[in-house]
């Protein structure tokens, strides 16, 4: 993905984008049924490509809200537009010029203001003016096209703009590596290809008989979204290139009129969508017990006490940002979804990994973000580390209102302040403290235990199928038989109540595995 700044040199103009990629968690249903992101999800100027539906629909986010790339919504949130020079001279009268079609005389008021009533009384379609900075502007609301043109007089020459075609926003898909010309500043280009920055569309296959999977190679060509699979015109470009294909060949298809980007395959007679699945790893069964897992991918469960119990964070601060922690590699300036900062929104600089987590809390007063002393277990502004829980919860009574049960999506689980039994006595801790939920959150090593919450593993005693549980002021209901199991943090914690994290994470274990290689060892010969 690559958008352009407006440079004339081609080579100047593209810059390459980093796509965000919506899955399940990431998506809600638009009113036409259609999954697009959440608000939530990225910041202004993000792309995200939503990989739920076989159409892989590519959106751009612009003041707080997606829009579909190369839609009439995302051509509107960028309106083309024409500006003058800044306080010009006064127009001479009588002078005319073309707007779309439409001749716009200048009368005795030449100067800009009165230019701009002109231009608006006209009532040209999606045509409006206005004066900014003492200069005056014109835009196409639809994001189409503004056509200029002298007619008379020195009109265009005296406000400072010039006569010809300007063109709205445009979306440019190739499979080749050459830059498109002519582009306008916000213009999108999608590169199928990998080389240079271009896309890399990663296709796996399962193979019964080695049980694992095998890479595919998928190339890029344009066909007709709307056309049957079975009309031999759909996928001509791909047909061209490939002749007969062997049973089993994929390519991405796509089609820029209607933005569809589907991943197609050769049945033996024609081609027909892929049935696959979207994830960054390759499907698997439940992982045997002792088995760990490190993911890198950002995502943070944040509570806060209340001095009897833990809440969920928006439970606490309900304005305070709809993702819950903001995680972004820059300051803030906004919440996700565009609208103000306010007191107690939480940031995460993902940038510092070598201090992850680097939390900072938002400061109205100051309009400041300040640093969260991560060492600070004792204080109301501190923050401890503990696992708390694998998503929102069953229910319960006495639960909260706004969210569903049993969810991983962080939403919910902002509206969530159910625990499991081995979380934190909030008791423990004054009103204010945090509690970061290292089950839920992500950059540091777990270990799977199945059978975590039966008698014998947690807690010695207590078989939690069949015992319901405290944990601070709160009375939670007997687990279901089937969520014994949890991921359990491995890495632990350092000697100051901060987490190790990132590749920190990854040598504590080490560092561990190896220590009771080793004491096993002095074990082994103490008996002999």
């Amino acid at each position: 993905m690559f958008q352009s700044n407006g440079n004339a040199v081609a080579g100047l103009a593209w810059a390459s984008q980093p796509v965000l990629v919506a899955v399940e968690t990431d998506v809600v249903a638009d009113a036409n049924g259609r999954d697009v992101p959440k608000t939530s999800l990225g910041q202004n100027g993000d792309f995200a490509v939503v990989v739920t539906s076989g159409d892989n629909r590519m959106f751009e986010k612009i003041s707080g809200a997606w829009a579909e790339i190369g839609t009439s919504d995302w051509r509107r949130a960028r309106p083309t537009t024409v500006s003058g020079s800044a306080n010009p001279k006064t127009v001479t009268a009588d002078s005319s010029f073309s707007l779309n079609g439409t001749v716009i005389t200048v009368g005795a008021d030449g100067t800009v203001p009165g230019i701009q009533a002109l231009i608006n009384a006209a009532t040209i379609p999606n045509i409006q003016a206005s004066v900014e900075n003492f200069s005056l502007v014109i835009r196409n609301t639809a994001g189409a096209r503004i056509s200029l043109g002298n007619i008379s007089g020195d009109a265009l020459t005296v406000l400072g703009m010039t006569a010809g075609e300007y063109v709205g926003p445009r979306v440019t898909r190739t499979s080749d590596a050459q830059y498109p010309a002519g582009s306008n500043d916000g213009d999108v280009w999608v590169k199928g290809t990998k080389p240079n920055n271009g896309a890399n569309w990663t296709v796996k296959i399962y193979d019964a008989g080695t049980q694992a999977y095998s890479l595919l190679t998928a190339s890029f060509y344009a066909f007709d979204a709307l056309k049957a699979d079975t009309d031999r015109t759909k996928d001509a470009e791909a047909r061209a290139v490939m002749g007969t294909p062997t049973s089993g060949v994929v390519y991405v298809g796509y089609d820029s009129n209607t933005g569809v980007q589907m991943l197609r395959r050769w049945n033996g007679s024609y081609f027909e969508p892929l049935a696959y699945i979207a994830a960054y790893e390759a499907p698997s069964e439940a992982p045997e017990a002792g088995t760990r897992w490190f993911n890198t991918d950002f995502r943070v469960d944040m509570m806060v006490g209340t001095g009897q119990r833990w809440v969920g964070y928006r439970n606490r601060f309900p304005d305070a940002d709809p993702a819950g922690v903001i995680l972004s590699g820059s300051i803030p300036v906004t919440q996700t979804d565009g609208t103000p900062l306010v007191q107690s929104d939480l940031w995460i600089d993902t940038t510092d990994k070598e201090n992850y987590p680097a939390l900072y809390r938002y400061d109205e007063s100051v309009r400041r973000w300040k640093r969260v002393v991560t060492t600070d277990q004792t204080t109301p502004f501190g923050v401890v580390f503990y696992d708390a829980r694998q998503d929102s919860g069953p229910s319960y009574a006495g639960q909260a209102e706004g969210y569903s049960n049993n969810s991983e999506k962080i939403e919910d689980l902002l509206k969530s302040d159910y625990v499991d039994p081995d979380a934190p006595d909030a008791r423990t801790y004054p009103d204010g403290m945090m509690l970061f939920n290292t089950r839920y959150s992500n950059n540091n090593v777990k270990m799977w235990q199945p059978h975590f919450f039966e008698a014998g593993q947690f807690d010695p005693e207590t078989d939690f199928r069949y015992h319901s549980y405290n944990v601070g002021s709160t009375v939670f209901p007997a687990l279901d038989a089937d969520s014994v199991g949890r991921w359990v943090t491995d890495s632990g914690l350092k000697l100051d109540g901060t987490p190790y994290m990132g590749r920190k994470a990854q040598r504590a274990v080490v560092v561990k595995a190896m220590q009771a290689a080793v004491n096993a060892n002095q074990d082994l010969r103490s008996e002999l």
